[in-house]
C-alpha cells in the first residue's frame, strides 16, 4: 500500500529518481499519483496529459513533440533532463495547476 509509506521515505525516494536522470514528467506523475490528489480519477488523465506535454511542441515551429513526452523513465542525458525540467517550468498548464497545488 503505497499511501501507507511514510512520507519521508517517498521524498527520498524522488530524490534519488532525481539524481539517478529519471525523466521529470515521470517523477512528477508519480508525485501526482502518490499526492491526495492522486485519487481524482476524473482529471487524473488532464493532469497526467499536462505532465507529459501531450499538447506541447519543441517550439512553435517545430513538429518535434515535447522533450518530456518520452515514454522512457530515464534520461538519455543530463542535457535530456534539464531541457524536459525548463519545457515543464515554462508550460503556462503546469505553472497554474502547481500555483493550485496540482
Amino acid at each position: 500500500a503505497k499511501h501507507l509509506q511514510w512520507l519521508p521515505n517517498r521524498k527520498i525516494n524522488y530524490a534519488k529518481a532525481k539524481l539517478q536522470l529519471g525523466n521529470p514528467a515521470h517523477i512528477m506523475a508519480q508525485e501526482f499519483e502518490d499526492s491526495a490528489y492522486g485519487d481524482l480519477r476524473k482529471i487524473a488523465p488532464k493532469i497526467k496529459g499536462c505532465i507529459f506535454g501531450e499538447n506541447v511542441k519543441e517550439s512553435k515551429t517545430s513538429e518535434q513533440p515535447s522533450a518530456r513526452s518520452s515514454k522512457e523513465k530515464t534520461c538519455q542525458s543530463i542535457e535530456a533532463q534539464v531541457q524536459c525540467l525548463v519545457e515543464m517550468a515554462r508550460d503556462p498548464e503546469i505553472l497554474g495547476r502547481q500555483w493550485v497545488g496540482l
